[in-house]
């Protein structure tokens, strides 16, 4: 199983959507960092010192990315907050304060706004911030939720029925309000696509075009964006997007609503992306207060809208009637000030009084702190090749790691600290033994997994691409295809390969739940100076076709969901919408078509992707499931073994944890294809000379002998000239044996391959007898006479008057 990837795990190439949502993964949180400001300039932003750092990328594991935040702050921030009404009005009293709405009473109709700010404080596009995406935790709309909790009294978004957008934009109050045509509803999150709405748009085009992609998920509650490069920040604050929500009459008490954020991020413009860490994702409140409530000042610092009995219970100090947190200010709040160094602590110590690298605890006394302050406890190191190295007196902060162990308040010689053991299989053979330390399971077809056992010694998800037979016309005859090798006896066609996946869950219990792939051509293999034996210069080549819209494709490649783009037919495409065929990967099984099927556009094609609809795993039948096609020209003059390999970095599957932290599921074998042209050694008969590399059809002629995959030095019989018997037929000729075809040249010669003079009958032209010879000699005489006479009549003629 190959290493965690540090980037997102995101295909490049998708566009339209990415909205990916499970279980939540672990996250890298940023809150509490301080935030940096940047030099105003002519950029609108407010003035201050900020740490060079602070503008760095950071990327790398989670572990990496929590250590880079803790340690240079990011700026960029992500928020969703409550603005004036579009339409109508709030209820007399209502205030917006940051991102709390707080009204005395329900029964309204209230607008959010998406928020960007602060990724690219010094100007200068790095980092450059091409995809954002937002998803809101529903649960926060929810009344059980409310504080206090307020039953089956839920913020629900607005039903407005609709068959365009005209009823949208009346009911919403903005241009780019939209009507989802699949449901015939208003979508009550919606985004200014075009970057035409308001100048603070973050899709507005600077240059290079409006957002590639912009929308809202009707059912997810999530937003995201694509811009077509990296989008400058020279603005205060962008909108992203608005939601609009209903608040019911019967609404009572704090509705939080908090953003996802495993699936709340930024990301730049590389491949794979990296996530751009942000200084805060900030989510909303709606605060409907009842008639008793008021503000509540808590030991712990804070405030809290609270009937008056309720603060005093939870240890608070009620304000009074008419009172609420948004007009009050309440004291500094003291708590316990613990000295890690030196074990010592001392209570009611306000915040500004216990500056780092000393710990402040809000609310708590010293006796309530794990003694003394922060515990130690022996740290198990069982990494592999570690040998169970234990140390004693460590933090538990400086124990971490998947394969270390703390044990609070407990010493080396107490605990039992050995290296990991698993299980090391034989990939040849699937043999497997359990509980092997990795320095004992070494050599070859040997691998070994930590934390694993021999169950994972088996036969898994399988990726390849394979050759098919030709889609449009036919290969040239002879052509085989033997698993995923293409042999032909010449080039000069067009071949077609189709990318293969299986087995990702053998059992068939949606564990591990498929939801992304992607594969990458190793294009080198493409190259003739690699083949076997190497042919420089005569390359696997993608088509190049000319096209207006699909239908050339689909002409030139066969299939239906051959696809145009940027003027040219894309040699690598996906069947997306899963009605291709009936084995395709995306085909609908309950849960819609994949949510994005595609290759990149750029030539050469090399890499393809998918993405199942959003929250689901696509279910394993059993069979071997049709990705994509790639297409290749095969060139006449391609010759030997090309073996083109999958870039196993870029060839994975990924289960249906969001992202950008999706994990991996290991593979059992990722291989790519094979394109044999013949050759073999060519025996020249009639001189004996012996040519190696030669395909067949180089080796044509009556005395020339071609032999597959075999080389001169090779030939059993070597190749010599081939032996025969010559007949000379001149009167003076004869016969000779053990004669090549080259010795053999006259014009009276004949040369029989292979024979000898006692199996000929050799004539050869007799020798004129005395009689003959006189009748030879008269027949001369008598045409030189006539010749002469025949002269001397024509001068005479030419001579009379």
């Amino acid at each position: 199983m190959r290493p965690r990837r540090s980037t997102i795990p995101f295909l490049v190439l998708l566009a339209p959507v990415v909205f990916v949502g499970s279980a939540p993964a672990p996250t890298v949180s940023a809150s509490g960092a301080p935030r940096p400001t940047n030099d105003a300039g002519s950029r609108g932003k407010p003035a201050g010192a900020l740490r060079p750092e602070a503008a760095q990328l950071v990327t790398g594991s989670p572990v990496h990315l929590q250590s880079a935040v803790a340690g240079t702050p990011p700026t960029a921030v992500m928020k969703v907050v409550p603005v004036a009404a579009k339409v109508g009005s709030y209820p007399g009293g209502t205030t917006i304060v940051g991102n709390e709405l707080t009204a005395f009473t329900g029964g309204f109709r209230a607008w959010f706004e998406f928020k960007l700010s602060d990724w690219d404080p010094n100007g200068d596009n790095v980092p450059p911030l091409a995809l954002w995406q937002f998803r809101i935790d529903a649960d926060g709309y929810k009344g059980v939720n409310a504080d206090p909790s307020n039953p089956d009294v839920d913020l629900t978004p607005p039903v407005i029925a609709c068959a365009n957008n005209a009823p949208c934009v009346t009911a919403f109050g903005e241009a780019w309000a939209s009507c989802e045509g699949f449901f015939g509803t208003c979508k009550p999150a919606y985004m200014d696509r075009a970057g035409t709405g308001r100048p603070d748009s973050w899709c507005a085009d600077t240059g290079s075009g409006p957002c590639d992609f912009a929308d809202c998920g009707k059912l997810n509650f999530l937003c995201a964006s694509i811009y077509p490069v990296g989008r400058p920040d020279v603005l205060p604050e962008y909108y992203a997007g608005t939601l609009v929500l209903d608040i019911p009459a019967g609404a009572e008490g704090k509705y939080t609503v908090n953003l996802l954020t495993d699936e709340t991020f930024m990301a730049d413009t590389a491949w794979p992306p990296n996530i751009i860490p942000s200084l805060s994702e900030t989510g909303f409140v709606v605060n409907i207060l009842p008639p008793t409530v008021q503000a509540c000042c808590h030991n712990a610092g804070g405030c809290t809208d609270l009937d008056s009995a309720e603060c005093a219970n939870a240890g608070g100090a009620p304000q009074g009637q008419g009172t609420n947190c948004l007009n009050i200010q309440c004291p500094d709040p003291t708590g316990s000030c613990c000295n890690a160094s030196t074990f010592s602590c001392t209570d009611n110590v306000l915040a500004t009084n216990c500056s780092p690298p000393l710990e402040w605890t809000a609310g708590t006394l010293c006796v309530n702190l794990p003694d003394p302050c922060l515990p130690t406890g022996a740290c198990c190191d069982r990494s592999p090749g570690a040998g169970g190295i234990c140390s004693d007196g460590m933090l538990q902060a400086e124990c971490m790691g998947s394969q270390r162990v703390w044990t609070q308040e407990e010493i080396c010689a107490g605990i039992v600290c050995e290296e990991t053991l698993g299980p090391c299989c034989n990939g040849t053979t699937f043999a497997c033994t359990n509980n092997v330390l990795q320095a004992d399971c070494q050599g070859a077809d040997l691998y070994w997994r930590t934390g694993a056992t021999c169950e994972s010694c088996a036969p898994g998800p399988q990726l390849y691409l394979t050759p098919v037979p030709a889609k449009v016309g036919s290969y040239p005859p002879g052509t085989t295809i033997v698993g995923n090798e293409l042999t032909a006896y010449a080039g000069g066609f067009r071949a077609w390969f189709e990318f293969k996946l299986s087995h990702w869950d053998p059992n068939g219990d949606n564990i591990p739940p498929l939801k992304i792939w992607q594969f990458q051509i190793d294009t080198s293999g493409y190259e003739g100076v690699y083949a076997d034996p190497s042919n420089p210069d005569v390359d696997l080549t993608p088509p190049v076709i000319a096209c207006a819209d699909n239908a050339a494709c689909v002409t030139t490649f066969g299939e239906a969901w051959a696809k145009c783009q940027l003027g040219t037919c894309m040699t690598g495409y996906v069947d997306s919408v899963g009605t291709g065929r009936p084995d395709s990967w995306c085909a609908d099984t309950g849960s819609g078509p994949c949510d994005y099927g595609d290759c990149n556009a750029t030539p050469p094609i090399s890499l393809c992707g998918s993405i199942y609809p959003d929250g689901f795993g696509r279910p394993d039948a059993g069979i071997e499931y049709y990705g994509a096609t790639v297409v290749l020209d095969i060139p006449a003059g391609a010759k030997g073994r090309y073996t083109v390999n999958l870039d196993p970095d870029q060839t994975f599957l990924y289960d249906t944890t969001p992202l950008p932290s999706p994990i991996e599921i290991p593979t059992f074998s990722e291989t790519g294809f094979v394109v044999n042209i013949l050759i073999g050694s060519c025996c020249d008969g009639i001189t004996g000379v012996c040519t190696d590399a030669v395909v067949q059809g180089a080796c044509a002629g009556d005395q020339r002998t071609w032999t597959e995959a075999m080389l001169c030095d090779d030939l059993d019989p070597p190749c010599t000239a081939h032996p025969g018997a010559c007949c000379n037929r001149d009167p003076f000729g004869g016969c000779t044996d053990d004669a090549t075809l080259a010795q053999c040249v006259c014009p009276t010669c004949e040369w029989s391959k292979g024979s000898v003079c006692s199996e000929l009958e050799c004539i050869v032209t007799p020798i004129p007898a005395v009689g003959e010879w006189g009748l030879v000699v008269l027949t001369l005489l008598l045409l030189t006479t006539a010749k002469v006479a025949f002269g001397a009549r024509a001068r005479c003629l030419a001579n009379a008057p």
